[in-house]
């Protein structure tokens, strides 16, 4: 991703983790202007970042590589 695509990622998680706007303006921008992988940072920063946030002693798990399986991700604002 370019710094710009990284810039906008995060700037759409903050407006979705503080309400900054009503959820339907944050879920068209979502949908419409992200490409898969700025989905999937997005994603990413809502699932782990809220967490890290919370639990500062809180570490990833070690990922196993040899059974790495992409699944799809489902992004619900509601």
């Amino acid at each position: 991703m370019t710094p710009q695509q990284i810039n906008y990622c995060e700037m759409l998680f903050t407006i979705i983790d503080r309400k900054i706007l009503p959820k339907h303006y944050t879920s068209q921008m979502y949908h419409e202007t992200c490409n898969f992988e700025m989905k999937i940072y997005v994603d990413w920063l809502s699932n782990r970042w809220v967490l890290l946030r919370n639990n500062i002693d809180h570490y990833p798990q070690q990922i196993n590589n040899q059974k790495s399986v992409v699944k799809k991700v489902r992004f619900n604002i509601d």
